[in-house]
């Protein structure tokens, strides 16, 4: 838990190299093979490399892929304006998938939307290499205390 504390402050600022520390300590956000390329207060720009079982019976990534990478982009952009000590949760998600996505990269960009003592949200639009839009997400998270999500649970 200390060491999760650590990376929770080294987190929380909106450094590029920090933000990508951070996701590398998830082995999911690592097997997904999530790269932050820019970011800073309110705003993340992450790509994602496509693999192989990404690929759904049409041969073009997975829709779950897609809302996976929408909801990491923007949860970061939420964590980005947090004060230390704080998390996010994610509460809800609209995702719209608007073309097949191709390619061996994807980018997803992400800003923040609202940011409240509680409910914060951001929108997400998922690009392929051809710089066509494949998603767009509108994502809701809840902000908790680092270590404290039973209080949630409680209400």
């Amino acid at each position: 838990m200390d060491e999760y504390k650590a990376l929770n402050r080294k987190w929380l600022m909106s450094d590029t190299k920090s933000l990508q520390e951070f996701a590398d300590s998830s082995p999911f956000i690592k097997h997904l093979g999530v790269n932050v390329i820019e970011s800073n207060e309110g705003h993340v720009k992450m790509t994602m490399k496509v693999q192989p079982f990404f690929s759904n019976t049409q041969g073009m990534v997975h829709g779950g892929v897609l809302s996976s990478f929408a909801d990491i982009a923007g949860g970061f952009a939420v964590i980005t304006k947090l004060k230390e000590g704080q998390i996010t949760r994610t509460m809800q998600m609209d995702i719209h998938y608007l073309a097949p996505a191709r390619g061996l990269i994807l980018v997803a960009i992400a800003n923040v939307s609202k940011i409240g003592s509680l409910l914060s949200v951001s929108d997400v639009e998922i690009k392929d290499e051809s710089e066509k839009v494949s998603a767009m997400a509108r994502c809701t998270y809840v902000v908790v205390e680092t270590g404290k999500d039973d209080i949630l649970l409680d209400k």
